[in-house]
């Protein structure tokens, strides 16, 4: 059989167009694997404002009735304190007390805005009036910027924050953890501001980044730590995880706080194209433009999967019941597989990173009970 002029024309434009498709779809998956490698610092729920008035706004958006004090962030300095929902309207929109207004842009309805469970700005000095020395941490890419709070004890507590949150997270504990005279090492990891960047510019979620946190207990052993608590939120949780293994920490190791850890990087992705409505297609094609673009596993890595991760000291797991990145079910999983080790501590309507935000009083007192007889 022999085809025509026509027929090659035909053939070869079918080819072309299915070759620029399978071009568009490998696109379209390295654009969602972003979702995943490229997180920014300023993340947080995504809301609307509907109504401002005075001492009160009107919220829409998945996170709006959210239990609990949050931060508002939009614009280039606009920032607000709001409380607990008030009212939730028939349209799941919620209505919540404003504390405090800063920022040239005013709340206005159709703003669009942030929502974000750090409730503080600036440094331990200046938020919470703790004596705290500004430091550099030795990293594996190079200077990492870290508060250290002053302590009388050989025990530390190394603070991680996680995904879309900045050191200032940890201003939400730090008041409690310097009420047991513990010195605390506040620490960036590759990739946050002032920290130079990471050699491919990606987030690995905790999968290299961890080693930023083992240099960080080798600057607190370096300063007089004989012990050390790891802290993390997020995938600064992962980093502790990971970290935990590393046999120079382990030799250190006293405790492992765990607040909303990342235990399958996939939920990450997962949760963060749902927000967005990508079709599970082109969510999966980032699946696989994501392990290969930063060298993620084809599954849960086996040094945090709730089936294999090792815990080896007491280890507080906290996991939030609202939390769109975490798997609630897998942190739950981990610590019934070590009934003596670990203590869990579910936070309903806690959002990712949010449980603190969600029952202050419940998660102090359990972090109180968990840290007294390790510091």
């Amino acid at each position: 059989m022999r085809w025509g002029t026509h027929a090659v024309a035909r053939t070869a434009a079918l080819a072309g167009a299915i070759t620029g498709a399978g071009a568009a779809l490998l696109l379209a998956g390295r654009r969602v694997s972003d979702l995943a490698v490229r997180i920014p610092g300023s993340g947080g729920p995504a809301l609307t404002v509907e109504d401002a008035g005075p001492g009160s706004i009107t919220l829409s958006g998945a996170a709006a009735d959210a239990p609990g004090d949050y931060a508002l962030r939009w614009g280039r300095d606009g920032r607000a304190l709001v409380g607990p929902p008030t009212d939730i309207l028939e349209d799941g929109a919620a209505v919540r007390p404003v504390r405090s207004v800063e920022g040239d842009d005013p709340l206005r309805p159709g703003l669009p805005v942030r929502l974000s469970v750090e409730l503080h700005t600036g440094d331990p000095r200046s938020a919470l009036d703790l004596l705290h020395r500004d430091i550099t941490v030795t990293g594996e890419t190079g200077p990492l910027p870290a508060w250290h709070v002053l302590g009388t004890r050989t025990t530390w507590v190394i603070l991680a924050h996680g995904l879309g949150t900045t050191r200032a997270l940890a201003l939400n504990v730090l008041r409690q953890i310097a009420a047991f005279e513990v010195p605390a090492l506040v620490v960036s990891k590759r990739g946050d501001p002032g920290a130079p960047p990471s050699p491919d510019g990606l987030d690995h979620l905790g999968a290299t980044e961890w080693r930023d946190l083992a240099a960080a207990v080798r600057a607190a052993r370096a300063r007089g730590a004989r012990r050390v608590i790891l802290y993390g939120w997020s995938t600064g949780a992962t980093m502790a995880l990971r970290a935990s293994a590393d046999p120079e920490v382990r030799a250190v190791l006293a405790g492992l706080v765990l607040d909303a850890p990342i235990l399958d990087w996939r939920t990450v992705l997962r949760g963060r194209a749902d927000r967005r409505g990508v079709p599970r297609l082109l969510t999966k094609l980032g699946e696989w433009s994501a392990e290969g673009r930063a060298g993620l596993p084809a599954g849960p890595s086996p040094s945090t999967a709730p089936a294999k991760a090792e815990l080896t000291v007491p280890t507080l797991l906290v996991q939030g019941s609202a939390d769109a990145l975490t798997g609630p079910l897998a942190t739950a999983e981990l610590a019934a597989r070590f009934p003596s080790l670990a203590t869990y501590l579910p936070v309903a309507g806690g959002i990712h990173e949010g449980a603190w935000n969600a029952a202050p009083e419940r998660y102090e007192e359990t972090l109180r009970r968990f840290l007294t007889p390790l510091v």
